[in-house]
């Protein structure tokens, strides 16, 4: 992670202290370091963690699955929440292809969270708001010239990490991400969008207050 000036300092500090604060091992270098390591890569002070690397998501969701699976618990994928009806002691949610009973429910819904919580009952009075994340890949000698994973220091009033360079598990590099307005929740194309999603953000105040 690398700060290209001195007024980025104070939020690499800050970095620093987090990491170390939850035991994870860095060591802050300067531009000898810098040039060191990633040789293209240009700053004043950085913060190299060794421990950082790329993983195939898919990959580490099917373990946990089987992992859960052994244990003696079941993992059902592509169930839509429709309905859910609550007691005092249990939620059932309901949808195809069944329904489901439960002590407990952990709402991890991702682009759905917030419809989840009010099908649950509460309202978090926040909407989802659709963005899209577009990466670029460097391609033969550009690619050459990244040898790990290259972050700047973020910036707080922005919603995203930064544009970065990433070398995935495949061994590609990938600069980005952008931030993509998309007229969609699950509008993952260019051209692509869902018409209530488009008018429900379009009309929820905290857009307008991300657009202003």
């Amino acid at each position: 992670m690398v700060a290209m000036s001195r007024d980025q300092l104070p939020a690499l500090d800050e970095l620093e202290r987090r990491g170390r604060a939850n035991g994870v091992a860095m060591e802050r270098i300067g531009p000898d370091g810098i040039a060191e390591r990633e040789p293209r890569a240009g700053g004043i002070e950085a913060l190299r963690i060794p421990a950082t690397g790329a993983v195939d998501f898919g990959d580490v969701a099917r373990a946990l699955a089987a992992d859960l699976s052994r244990a003696g618990h079941e993992v059902r994928t592509g169930f839509e929440v429709r309905e859910a009806r609550r007691t005092p002691n249990r939620t059932c949610l309901i949808g195809p292809p069944g329904d489901v009973e439960a002590r407990v429910v952990v709402n991890c819904a991702g682009l759905h969270v917030d419809r989840v919580m009010r099908l649950l009952g509460h309202d978090p009075r926040l909407r989802v708001l659709p963005f899209r994340g577009e990466y670029w890949g460097l391609s033969g000698a550009a690619a050459d010239r990244v040898r790990g994973n290259i972050y700047p220091v973020p910036d707080p009033r922005l919603p995203h990490l930064g544009a970065h360079f990433t070398r995935n598990v495949a061994g590609r590099v990938e600069l980005g991400p952008n931030a993509v307005w998309a007229w969609g929740r699950e509008a993952y194309g260019r051209f692509s969008g869902r018409v209530p999603d488009a008018l429900e953000a379009l009309s929820y105040r905290g857009f307008r207050r991300r657009a202003s």
